[in-house]
């Protein structure tokens, strides 16, 4: 049996949700050494480093980068935002299916597969 003690160093991940212009990225940029995934084009007020994705494709891209190479040592990835990564998300999957729309799968497999999606990507 290997006992282990003590704290165990690894990333924190964070939610933020609340309504629009309470203030979650404003909050984000002052966590340490921030990198910006910046899905929905909110940043450009403010002072940071980011990365605009505009489809999903590249927000992958960008998650697996940084995954690999760190080369400007940022230690927070902020994606920015969540629902519109999500969007992406779905957009991606239903051209790549032939789909409309998620509603166009059957019975609840168009949000199973985008959650399948969301979870194993970033």
């Amino acid at each position: 049996m290997k006992i282990i003690k003590g704290k165990q160093a690894r990333p924190t991940k964070t939610v933020l949700y609340g309504v629009e212009s309470i203030g979650k990225t404003t909050l984000a940029s002052q966590w340490p050494r921030p990198l910006f995934l910046d899905v929905e084009d909110g940043t450009a007020n403010f002072d940071v480093a980011r990365v605009r994705c505009k489809d999903w494709e590249s927000l992958k891209a960008a998650v697996t980068e940084l995954a690999v190479d760190n080369p400007d040592g940022y230690q927070t990835v902020v994606i920015d935002s969540i629902d519109w990564a999500e969007r992406l998300c779905g957009e991606w999957q239903c051209k790549k299916d032939g789909k409309q729309s998620l509603e166009d799968y059957s019975y609840a497999k168009g949000t199973l597969i985008l959650s399948e999606h969301m979870s194993r990507s970033i």
